[in-house]
């Protein structure tokens, strides 16, 4: 082979590589640059609850610059730019007036992504420091409502709902379950005992339903169970407008109305029952009952003091039998009894008056009734004794009984009581210590009784 015959490789061929590349060059700088990610609006399940950052704070916090990149940020995340406003709250958190504003643009873009557990974590504080800041608001009732918590979803709605339509929407769907979690949270309350705990449920309850029955039943049960009869009486004047011949409900507001309330109403109402159930033992006992309370309300003021003394010296007890046992205050007594630790005592006409019915005991050796001291139960059940023998001697119980036959004990008393049904348990009546009015007072009620012969 010749050298006219060989093909021809060198520069020419370098030269078409060089122009093959050059226009691959112009080809790809022509072409159109890769399109931007589509952006999706946020769902409306989403963008309803959230309002531009600085809803609800306190006018003149931020600058007027500040708000309008807020609301620039807030667009582009409604547009689903969530880069975008993830740029602007990460710039803004920085600043002591900015970072609540950050924080919600922040919760905004959570939200957004369904991570409600951050958007409560991030704003729960926000709001705790600012309980009125809408924007902040919203977005965390929603992540409450998300994650099942009704209650706590109600109360944000319900904090933002005079100024916000779809959060007052949402709080009127929602109190239902939030009731039933707040009854559910009672109930294991009570249950327990834990009446401070159960007062802050009831407490929600009279906030939010203050006219539902179960949220007066409510407070009527925990008020009973604190020892509160001026709150349950409230609340059984409201219950009784529900079921207004309920006996159970007019019955204890009957009890409650003479213990602490209006005792003429509370007559009136054991009155209307007896005309109800007039063949009713128990009715016709409570309205005995009944007379005997609003009997209290009459006497002189400084008696009536006397009545609410939880437990009462003997001197306070001397002048309440005085006062209600008509044989002492107007009987002639057989003896005079000499007790020098009462001539200047408040009540001293009424302790001599008992002490010469022999109805309470002076100490003959050293001549003193010791007016101060705390009454026990067995100085109270002598005294019952005493005075069943001497005027009650139309009380079956008491025939065949000599007014010699007065008991010297307590053991005694509690005998001949428990015979005439002044008390119910004798082995109670002959615990010792203190004895308290209301105890008392129901003895002796019985034992005024006794005296027209009733029971016994």
């Amino acid at each position: 082979m010749n050298g006219r015959q060989r093909v021809a490789t060198g520069p020419p061929a370098r030269l078409l590589g060089l122009l093959a590349g050059a226009l691959l060059g112009v080809t790809l700088a022509c072409a159109p640059a890769p399109p931007r990610p589509l952006l999706r609006p946020l769902e409306p399940a989403v963008s309803a609850f959230l309002l531009s950052p600085e809803t609800g704070l306190p006018a003149g916090r931020l600058e007027a610059a500040t708000i309008a990149e807020l609301q620039g940020a807030h667009r582009r995340l409604l547009a689903g730019d969530t880069a975008g406003a993830v740029a602007v709250a990460e710039r803004l958190r920085l600043g002591p007036e900015t970072a609540d504003a950050a924080a919600v643009l922040l919760a905004g873009t959570e939200l957004a992504k369904g991570a409600t557990a951050a958007v409560i974590a991030r704003l729960a504080p926000v709001v705790a420091s600012d309980p009125g800041y809408l924007a902040a608001l919203l977005p965390l009732a929603r992540a409450h409502e998300l994650n099942g918590d009704e209650r706590a979803a109600f109360e944000r709605y319900a904090a933002a709902a005079n100024a916000v339509p779809v959060a007052a929407e949402r709080a009127r769907a929602l109190l239902p379950a939030a009731a039933a979690a707040v009854h559910s949270l009672l109930a294991t309350a009570l249950g327990s005992g834990d009446l401070e705990g159960a007062g802050l449920q009831v407490a929600w309850l009279e906030r939010w339903l203050p006219e539902q029955r179960t949220t007066i039943e409510a407070r009527r049960r925990l008020s009973s169970l604190r020892g509160d009869s001026e709150g349950e009486l409230r609340a059984l004047r409201r219950l009784v407008s529900f079921e207004p011949e309920s006996r159970e409900l007019l019955w204890r507001q009957g009890e409650l109305e003479l213990e602490v309330g209006d005792a003429s109403r509370g007559l009136a109402l054991f009155e209307g029952l007896a005309r109800r159930y007039p063949a009713d033992p128990e009715v016709t006992k409570g309205g005995a009952r009944a007379r005997f309370l609003w009997r209290l309300t009459t006497l002189p003021p400084r008696v009536q003091q006397l009545v609410r003394h939880e437990v009462p010296t003997r001197g306070d007890f001397a002048a309440l039998l005085y006062w209600l046992v008509p044989g002492v205050r107007a009987g002639r007594p057989s003896a005079a009894r000499v007790a020098t630790d009462v001539l200047d005592h408040p009540w001293r006409e009424e302790i001599v008056r008992v002490a010469n019915f022999g109805v309470m005991r002076v100490d003959e050796t050293r001549h003193l009734f010791e007016p101060d001291r705390a009454l026990t139960r067995g100085d109270a059940h002598l005294a019952f004794a005493r005075l069943l023998l001497l005027f009650g001697r139309r009380a079956p119980c008491l025939h065949g009984i000599g007014l010699e036959a007065a008991p010297r004990s307590s053991d005694e008393a509690c005998a001949l009581l428990a015979a005439c049904g002044i008390v119910d348990d004798p082995e109670l009546c002959r615990e010792s210590g203190p004895a308290s009015n209301r105890e008392l007072l129901e003895q002796l009620r019985r034992v005024l009784e006794r005296f027209d012969g009733g029971p016994g």
